[in-house]
């Protein structure tokens, strides 16, 4: 068997408070070659946000940490950088607009980095996965379409975070996204339902949770997706969503039963990844 090119579409590594280098070693380990890795909030690096200097903190912190993993594990480490809708919602609440103009200036930020090279994506932008006031998701929405704006003038990709959606709120992000000129095919559903064959035909690109079975039952639809952890490095929750072996050790059981082929698992972790976030690979 030749060496697979094996992608973590969306991971959190926390070298502060979390297992961090030892996390990625596992994934190392365990086959993976390239993760893309999100900033995780303003509060888990003990601040709040409630000043775009404090996201800067964060994004660096979070540029700090691909470049200490590039150094230390020898993988490719591509950063996505956002206001995690969670955190948008505490900002509203406790400071009103002026917590939506930080967020603004926040995901500005974020874009600049992009063009300079130390990211590659903005995210995760969205809806909270947990209810909320309907004052929150009209906020939430139109944080979204800025988003959307701000991306598409710099030509990059946006990973998505909401709630658990049925078809209609795939249709609506899709809108959402072409009401302002934003490409579909830049537009990443982190945490994905496996719609693979919908979401193809909107254009939006699902990221599935790397359990066996979740990716079984996305493999009945059809193999344009990418794969993912979600794996948010706190010691309180260990192993959450899923853990740093999780997508290499799927994907290699998987062609080990002839479920997967060696070019499907290019596509997957290689060709996607590259043409979604404009990286080389090779």
């Amino acid at each position: 068997m030749q060496e697979l090119f094996i992608t973590d579409n969306h991971i959190h590594i926390d070298l502060k408070r979390g297992e961090g280098l030892k996390a990625a070693k596992k994934f190392y380990n365990s086959g993976g070659r390239c993760m893309i890795l999100v900033n995780k909030l303003v509060k888990d690096i003990g601040l709040e946000p409630n000043s775009v200097e404090n996201f800067e903190r964060l994004y660096n912190f979070t540029i700090k940490t691909a470049k200490k993993i590039r150094e230390n594990i020898k993988i490719k480490v591509f950063v996505v950088l956002g206001v995690h809708p969670a955190e948008l919602y505490q900002m509203y609440t406790k400071l009103g607009e002026r917590g939506i103009e930080i967020a603004k200036e926040a995901l500005i930020l974020a874009s600049k980095k992009v063009e300079n090279g130390e990211a590659v994506a903005i995210g995760e932008v969205g809806f909270p996965h947990f209810e909320a006031p309907k004052k929150i998701i009209e906020v939430c929405a139109d944080f979204l379409r800025f988003s959307f704006e701000i991306a598409k003038d710099i030509d990059c990709a946006v990973q998505l975070h909401t709630q658990s959606l049925n078809k209609k709120g795939y249709k609506y992000l899709a809108e959402l996204a072409k009401s302002v000129g934003f490409n579909t095919n830049k537009l990443i559903k982190h945490f994905a339902n496996p719609y693979i064959k919908f979401c193809e035909k909107l254009g939006i690109m699902p990221s599935i949770i790397a359990s066996e079975k979740n990716i079984k039952k996305a493999l009945l639809e059809g193999k344009r997706f990418l794969m993912e952890s979600d794996y948010i490095d706190d010691p309180k929750r260990p192993g959450a969503v899923t853990g740093p072996r999780s997508v290499p050790r799927v994907t290699i059981k998987l062609y080990k039963q002839e479920i997967l082929s060696e070019d499907d698992i290019e596509k997957m972790h290689k060709d996607y990844i590259s043409k979604i976030y404009n990286v080389d690979l090779d």
